[in-house]
């Protein structure tokens, strides 16, 4: 997956997972829902997979 393909919030969101961070904590420190943090993540696991070669 290319890194600079997502959007700059998408790569927030990546990075704080990598280091720990819950939903909750990503999504107060970003201003959003935690179901909007979910969402960024599904939608970054979708692409990832649809890159993927078979």
């Amino acid at each position: 997956m290319a890194l600079a393909s997502l959007l700059p919030q998408q790569r927030h969101v990546i990075a704080w997972h990598l280091d720990g961070f819950t939903h909750s904590e990503i999504a107060s420190a970003l201003g959003i829902t935690p179901e909007a943090v979910r969402d960024r993540s599904h939608h970054r696991k979708r692409v990832h997979q649809r890159r993927r070669p078979a």
